[in-house]
């Protein structure tokens, strides 16, 4: 939505108090509890969702996730127990924009039974198996994970992995968090099982699991290659058959040669379609897409359907939305520090400061004035949805599950389309609640991050994802199979 995201350029830089990062292991407790009450203070007083007269289940989830998070403190006997539980109750919100951001601390005592199975067609399959099982390592990839200690493969992955690091009704964060199915991080996670039972073809087999220790690095490494997408720059392509293909890995370009990159990709798809006026395919590639801006996307779709398309389709999708944004103390300090970002990036006097120096000022009379939400409404103008543009071929969009914020506005507009085809994975979601910033914990071990405004009548819903027409069952990740695929494809969707 245009007219708001000028107000913010980025987030708001962390406050971490400046104590002592290290901590008696005999203090832990102590220690997550004052947390604790700190991070749920944070929610209450700067978040938009416990004065969200449209949300009444916040305030209800706030005060169940903060008895439940002190019911946990006897737990709390280590850093990573007490990291755990903080993400435990942040992510009782389900909301991505709401975390716990520990500081660099890595987890201690962590433990892999070295079965790495990734989500495919919504089963666990064994991706990497780990030397420590010798001969029969070869026979265990590939095989479906069934269960363990008679605890079905889902309701493990929810219950030990989910519970703080996802959310089990986001099916984009089943395909992200899978390979750690069997890593154990120890209480206030359930115990780790014994054995599992896996499935290949018609056979199931039962396997003892070896746990050994494993260093965040490999943990991270691990997940990173069964879920990365390919590298790519942002570029433009022909393919042999004619089809031009488009990378977009990203919507999130600040530097002056990301900038270019941009610029010069959307310049090009311009001309390419101009020399093949006749194409056939047309695919936006946005494997990786995290978002960035949405400027980006508008571009692109301007550059494929022609900006009056483009600034229609934006219209439609902004009619009648408008936002709320929390007034609290924090909040507008949080405001005035981008204020100053902004002035040693563009100059006091640039408009763009301006704007928002205006904005502070507003919220800054309206926090005077006692009130905790303020809004700027938009009333609904009963706008059209854009009528379909002719154009000669199929466009096709390939999305995977890391796709939220721009990524998925993008998509908002390009469906508008009959002639666009999603595939691939679901994507990701973004809640109605934006524009997040960080603030310190008393024990300087991280902060909570959180969203200072609220969506109104948005036409995505509150944690929406886009599922694909056709979802591509095989390795995402393989460019020439995914490529072979759609070419073979394209014309039946």
């Amino acid at each position: 939505m245009h007219r708001f995201r000028s107000v913010l350029i980025g987030l708001a830089l962390l406050c971490i108090p400046a104590t002592a990062l290290a901590q008696s292991d005999t203090d832990w407790r102590r220690t997550y509890l004052a947390d604790l009450e700190a991070a749920r203070r944070v929610i209450a007083e700067d978040h938009p969702g416990p004065v969200d007269e449209k949300n009444p289940a916040f305030r209800r989830t706030l005060a169940s996730a903060y008895d439940e998070a002190r019911r946990a403190a006897p737990l709390v006997k280590s850093y990573t127990s007490y990291a755990i539980a903080l993400h435990r109750f942040v992510n009782r919100f389900q909301d991505a924009h709401l975390s716990f951001s520990p500081r660099s601390r890595p987890l201690e005592g962590v433990r892999a039974a070295g079965i790495y199975p990734v989500w495919q067609g919504k089963a666990f399959v064994v991706d990497e198996v780990d030397t420590r099982y010798g001969e029969r390592a070869p026979a265990l990839k590939g095989a479906t994970i069934v269960s363990c200690d008679g605890i079905p493969a889902s309701r493990l992955f929810t219950d030990r992995v989910l519970s703080w690091r996802g959310r089990p009704a986001v099916a984009a964060d089943w395909f992200l968090w899978a390979p750690l199915l069997l890593v154990d991080y120890g209480p206030p996670t359930p115990k780790a099982p014994a054995r599992c039972r896996l499935r290949a073809g018609t056979e199931t087999k039962t396997l003892t699991l070896q746990w050994k220790p494993i260093t965040p690095d490999e943990e991270r490494a691990v997940r990173e290659r069964l879920i990365a997408m390919p590298h790519r720059p942002l570029r433009t392509s022909t393919l042999e058959d004619g089809t031009i293909w488009v990378d977009v890995p990203t919507f999130q370009v600040n530097e002056e040669s990301d900038v270019a990159a941009m610029r010069g990709m959307i310049d090009s798809l311009g001309a390419e379609m101009k020399r093949n006026p006749h194409w056939k395919l047309l695919v936006f590639d946005l494997r990786g897409n995290h978002g960035g801006s949405e400027e980006w996307g508008d571009e692109i779709a301007a550059a494929v359907f022609g900006k009056e398309w483009a600034d229609a389709a934006a219209n439609w999708l902004d009619d009648g939305a408008y936002v709320e944004w929390r007034v609290s103390k924090d909040n507008v300090e949080a405001l005035k520090g981008n204020v100053q970002q902004q002035e040693k990036r563009h100059g006091k006097d640039h408009p763009l400061v301006a704007q928002t120096r205006a904005f502070v000022d507003t919220m800054s009379a309206a926090l005077a004035s006692g009130r905790s939400l303020y809004s700027l409404p938009s009333p609904a103008q009963g706008l059209p949805r854009p009528p379909a543009v002719a154009v000669p071929g199929k466009i096709v969009l390939v999305t995977s599950a890391s796709c939220y914020s721009a990524c998925l506005d993008f998509l908002d507009r390009m469906r508008l389309h009959p002639a666009v085809v999603q595939v691939g994975q679901t994507t990701g979601v973004d809640t109605v609640y934006m524009d997040t910033w960080g603030e310190g914990l008393p024990s300087g071990l991280g902060s909570i991050s959180h969203p200072m405004k609220v969506y109104r009548n948005r036409k995505r819903g509150n944690n929406e994802a886009y599922a694909p027409k056709v979802a591509y069952e095989g390795r995402l990740a393989d460019t020439d199979a995914l490529r072979s695929w759609i070419i073979a494809n394209y014309r039946s969707w």
